[in-house]
């Protein structure tokens, strides 16, 4: 996925990125033996630089802008938001048994499984401490949103092998991504002292996540995208394509729940429903991002004055047209 970036973007990312190499050093805490455990800040580091875009951190950078919040504020509430997703990262590649991320070997393989939970475990500490300095509800709020999505990976979880109507998909889907996209607004929101941009920020963000999270589920089936083809298939998760690839065809439900009974090792198998999935579910999922970017960039009018709202606006149409462009493809 693409990011829009502006000299102001980057210049502001690039500063967020020291602040999180910084945290990630060992030497940030008095007295950690580095030698019973340098593993553990190899792999933080290792998933936190493995080719993420910095979303969460030029979220930040555009709602801070928009409320007049200096740079120097926005950065702790940004590094924070990219720890907490990178943390989650790590957690959700191990749940899944996911191999790659990022066209890269995930952290429990390259080291082991217990490396990975801790490195999640260290990097939610830091992106909370980090926290510490700012006003006490801003890190209220970001606990509120680890729950929020802890309690919808369970959710996501326990729906695996079921075929999920569009109401508990969006449910997990605003959980999961919208939200920290939300917080990312909120964060500066409540840091400026904005009631009312509170609100209209995480309206944004919680509709841009949800809009996110169909752009994982179109990935998921798009080839060259550097995570494994039909992984939503294949390990049986809640998909928006899948969902309206059955209600297109409600046929196609016997075939997915008879290849969720096998061991699924038939990649001929995955192949062919995969297409099918792609056939029947690939354009209401495009419509359906159209309609949440939308929604989500409906509550920006009121801060049209301001070049960062632009930024953000262009951020949502670049990814949007990314889809697009694959259907006309």
């Amino acid at each position: 996925m693409r990011i829009y970036m502006n000299k102001q973007i980057k210049a502001f990312i690039d500063v967020v990125n020291s602040d999180i190499n910084t945290l990630l050093s060992p030497e940030n805490l008095n007295g950690y033996n580095t030698s019973s455990g340098q593993s553990l800040w190899d792999g933080a580091q290792f998933n936190v630089n493995a080719g993420g875009k910095r979303v969460r951190p030029m979220l930040v950078h555009c709602f801070a802008d928009m409320v007049g919040l200096d740079a120097a504020a926005a950065r702790p509430i940004a590094v924070t938001a990219e720890l907490i997703h990178a943390a989650s990262l790590v957690h959700d590649d191990v749940i899944d048994e996911a191999e790659e991320r990022r066209n890269q070997i995930c952290v429990h393989k390259k080291w082991d499984t217990k490396t990975a939970i801790l490195c999640g475990d260290i990097m939610f500490a830091l992106a909370f401490q980090n926290l510490a300095h700012l006003k006490h509800r801003v890190m209220v709020t970001a606990a509120d949103v680890l729950r929020e999505m802890s309690c919808s990976v369970i959710d996501e979880f326990e729906a695996r092998e079921t075929i999920l109507d569009l109401q508990p998909w969006r449910s997990i889907a605003e959980g999961k991504t919208g939200a920290l996209f939300a917080w990312c607004g909120l964060g500066p929101a409540i840091e400026s002292g904005n009631g009312k941009a509170e609100e209209h920020f995480t309206a944004v963000g919680r509709h841009l996540g949800v809009a996110f999270q169909l752009a994982d589920d179109l990935k998921d089936v798009l080839p060259n995208q550097g995570k494994d083809r039909f992984a939503d298939l294949r390990n049986a998760n809640p998909s928006f394509l899948i969902t309206k690839a059955v209600e297109a065809d409600p046929r196609f439900r016997t075939e997915v729940e008879a290849f969720w009974a096998t061991d699924r090792s038939s990649n001929a198998d995955l192949e062919r429903l995969g297409e099918r999935v792609v056939t029947l579910g690939f354009e209401p999922a495009i419509e359906a991002l159209k309609d949440e970017v939308q929604l989500g960039l409906e509550p920006l009018r009121h801060y049209a004055d301001k070049a960062s709202a632009q930024d953000l606006i262009r951020w949502a149409e670049t990814n949007l047209g990314t889809y697009l462009n694959s259907v006309a493809a």
